[in-house]
């Protein structure tokens, strides 16, 4: 057995890292986070949120919108918006791809750019004592990009091989159907959904002249919105977006793109499509629902439908998958709009070919279940108490709290909207609840789609 080294000769001169901050205890309550939360709008338009606190690590989370153009500037150009966006951290004036990114290896930041349509993000996840410089390139993607031919030809190769591998997919077929049923817009409008040769002819013709053009036509801070939470100066901050963006304008108006409710309404239907060799199956259901989220019966549906199809102990999942294990994994998502009236009921499984018909008369046969009977006190009780633990837990965490005052700042709302809405649920029962999802949901009006390998599995059997 050898000798056991000495260790403080060891660790002599040894010196550990610096300690990490752990942050402070944050009380993720509306009202504090109102309280602690400063908004601004500065000289350029540019509105300005920042919640500085104490976090593990200095970590602190900025996320930087830009909304540009309208539904009649933006018609054709579909195709073209959501390429520059995807573009944009391929190449600047002053690094290319790869100077970008071991840029922002050095910073230990992660930056994510995306978008289309009248609207592009910069997520930026970084640490106090580099937040400056991480902006700067965050701004930077988003104001100086060069659109590189040879990048072009890359994402356009890689983006052909996705639509060409998305014709045999379940889920992909059944999901672009889905869109273009409850989407029947006319081909031209940005919220259009093309076809799978439409999107490939759009992206095959498409030059970077296209999108230089169009970044310098539509792309500017007028109405941009930046939102900063975690360990930061705002001081500091906030002379840094006024120096980096006020006076960065659009020469187009800006309007929020809407999806109302559909006017005529439009007929439900029931499609199935074959995917020969796919082991998995997709279902998918639902419709749209003439409601914003200002509604009176709003927060009965958000409840309702948690108890449905989202929460852990969900019905369907607790039939489905749980107790008949047909499905891998099963849910129902509602969401309303603050700005129109288009809310939108959809739930989708996914189970093997063989068990896609008995999915989908589960599926009937519990949301009817719901409309008769309801839902018990108990069930509601629990689902409250796990709704809003949940909202907690997400308000908790700086990523999510941060895309929430986005959202609120883009609505024109401060966290007293969050506020309201958990005391209206909290106050709701089981009655309510139920009469809410008895107007609103109907089985006659949804439409049923599902995509599998349903042939091989008739043949089998």
């Amino acid at each position: 057995i050898p000798k056991a080294p000495d260790v403080k000769q060891l660790l002599s001169g040894y010196k550990g890292d610096a300690v990490r901050a752990e942050g402070e205890e944050f009380d993720a309550t509306p009202a504090n986070i109102d309280s602690r939360t400063t908004r601004l709008t500065l000289p350029g338009g540019v509105k300005l949120v920042m919640l500085p606190k104490e976090t593990r690590g200095d970590a602190v989370t900025a996320m930087i919108r830009l909304n540009f153009g309208d539904e009649k500037s933006l018609s054709g150009r579909a195709e073209i918006a959501d390429v520059t966006a995807d573009m944009l951290e391929r190449g600047t004036k002053r690094h290319s791809r790869v100077e970008l990114e071991d840029a922002l290896d050095k910073l230990r930041t992660r930056l994510n750019v995306g978008g289309g349509g009248g609207a592009v993000s910069a997520n930026v996840v970084t640490t106090r004592e580099n937040l400056g410089a991480a902006l700067d390139l965050a701004i930077e993607v988003l104001r100086e990009p060069t659109f590189p031919d040879a990048e072009l030809d890359t994402l356009r190769t890689e983006a052909l091989a996705d639509l060409e591998a998305s014709r045999s997919e379940p889920a992909a077929i059944v999901q672009r159907a889905y869109a273009r049923h409850w989407n029947p817009y006319p081909a031209a409008d940005v919220r259009y959904v093309p076809t799978v040769d439409e999107e490939r002819a759009a992206l095959t013709k498409l030059t970077t002249k296209d999108l230089r053009d169009f970044h310098a036509a539509y792309y500017g801070a007028s109405n941009a919105e930046v939102v900063v939470v975690g360990d930061f100066d705002p001081a500091e901050i906030r002379k840094l977006i006024a120096d980096k963006l006020d006076g960065w304008r659009s020469s187009k108006p800006y309007a929020d793109v809407l999806t109302p409710y559909p006017t005529p309404a439009i007929a439900p239907t029931t499609e199935v499509f074959e995917t020969p060799d796919k082991k998995n199956a997709v279902f998918l259901a639902g419709m749209p629902i003439k409601m914003t989220d200002s509604d009176p019966d709003y927060p009965a549906l958000v409840l309702g439908n948690y108890i449905l199809g989202q929460g852990a102990s969900s019905r369907l999942l607790g039939r489905i998958r749980v107790r008949e294990g047909l499905s891998y994994g099963v849910g129902s998502q509602f969401g309303a709009p603050a700005k129109s009236d288009g809310a939108r009921f959809v739930a989708n499984a996914i189970s093997a070919p063989e068990n896609s018909e008995r999915v989908e008369a589960s599926f009937r046969d519990e949301v009817a279940t719901v409309l008769r009977d309801g839902y018990t006190e108990q069930e509601v009780a629990t689902a409250k108490e796990a709704w809003l633990q949940s909202r907690k837990v997400t308000r908790s965490q700086d990523g999510a709290l941060a895309g929430m005052l986005l959202n609120g700042t883009h609505n024109d709302r401060t966290m007293a909207w969050d506020a309201d809405l958990e005391a209206r649920v909290q106050a709701l029962t089981p009655e309510q609840i139920k009469l809410a999802m008895r107007k609103y949901l109907d089985l006659a009006k949804m439409t049923f789609m599902r995509g599998g390998d349903f042939k091989k599995e008739a043949a089998a059997n």
